[in-house]
């Protein structure tokens, strides 16, 4: 059996691609997500199992939005989305649409909402 290598891991749950998106397993438990970035990033949790039933309704996958959403910030800031209404790497469009924000906010002395080390070290 051929041991696929996950794109990233956040919080023990291995990220892997597939054609209609992404999914990430954790002890059995595994969530399909799709992560997309068109004027800015995109995710939506699709499925859940967790081991005996899968849920695939809003009402169930209402808890699971902050970890595919934190997945999703992950996976643009390891380059692994593409902007597909620019033709690019997303990382690149992040870049352009985030330096006004962040300049503004390095100016003013007003707190970043993102992860802080990541801009400080995109930009600098």
């Amino acid at each position: 059996m051929r041991k696929i290598k996950p794109l990233v891991t956040v919080e023990g749950w291995n990220v892997y691609r597939e054609p209609w998106g992404f999914y990430c397993a954790n002890n059995g438990k595994t969530l399909g997500f799709t992560a997309e970035y068109r004027n800015g990033l995109y995710s939506k949790a699709l499925s859940y199992y967790d081991g005996k039933r899968a849920y695939h309704a809003q009402r169930y996958l209402i808890k699971m939005i902050p970890l595919v959403q934190q997945i999703a910030f992950e996976l643009l800031k390891n380059n692994e989305l593409w902007d597909e209404k620019n033709d690019c790497p997303a990382l690149e469009t992040y870049k352009k649409d985030i330096y006004p924000y962040y300049t503004k906010c390095m100016e003013k002395g007003l707190p970043l909402y993102n992860d802080v080390e990541f801009l400080h070290n995109l930009f600098n």
